[in-house]
């Protein structure tokens, strides 16, 4: 990775640890994208937070979420110069926000097998939650159970590997046990859980209160 690139993740690590409102990061990081187009860096970081956005929006989401997912799509084409880090999040992010739940399962299997990097383990909870909740909506009992089998397994030893980033991977726990165990228990781990913020919580914890369809 060159020296400009560097110089550019450094500048995103301090808007994420800043301590600032997710909706200034994201004005802060839609910015940087203006002031510096050319960075790798800053194209994943402001499309995630971008697509992340999507889900809060109560309209105009779509659009909020087309736009992300392509400038995801085409910054696919760019990442064979970066850092195989680097080559794992834009894969994950665009496998996610474009749904394609099981190609990101996918990814982490192999990205782990070559790299050895934790951060595969993400993909793989991930992918396997969302495909889990797919069987789950559609009362497709032991599918559902099945991959919430594997989406918890993974989103535990992400957790033990890498604890800083247990705020990232509690949402799809929460998803695992609320399919494997029911919601009183999805609702204890989440009331037990300080690495959750309260953005993510309050919008847990409504859709857990207020679903009536448990497995």
């Amino acid at each position: 990775m060159n020296e400009y690139e560097e110089k550019m993740l450094d500048v995103i690590k301090g808007i994420s640890r800043s301590g600032l409102t997710f909706e200034d990061k994201l004005k802060k990081a839609l910015e940087l994208k203006r002031q510096e187009p050319n960075s790798k860096w800053v194209r994943l970081y402001s499309s995630t937070l971008q697509a992340d956005n999507s889900q809060y929006m109560k309209a105009g989401w779509e659009k909020e979420l087309e736009d992300a997912v392509e400038s995801l799509k085409l910054l696919l084409d760019e990442i064979d110069d970066m850092p195989e880090d680097f080559q794992l999040r834009v894969q994950n992010e665009y496998f996610y926000h474009s749904k394609q739940y099981r190609k990101q399962y996918e990814l982490g299997l192999s990205h782990y097998q070559k790299y050895k990097n934790v951060g595969a383990h993400f993909s793989c909870a991930v992918g396997a939650t969302m495909l889990a909740y797919a069987h789950f909506k559609d009362s497709e009992e032991s599918q559902a159970k099945e991959w919430a089998k594997e989406g918890l397994k993974y989103s535990r030893l992400y957790e033990e590997l890498k604890p800083r980033g247990a705020q990232n991977i509690s949402y799809f726990t929460i998803k695992c046990l609320l399919i494997l165990e029911g919601k009183e228990s999805a609702l204890k781990y989440l009331h037990g859980n300080e690495n959750l913020s309260p953005r993510c919580k309050e919008e847990v914890e409504d859709y857990l209160t207020n679903t009536t369809k448990v497995l």
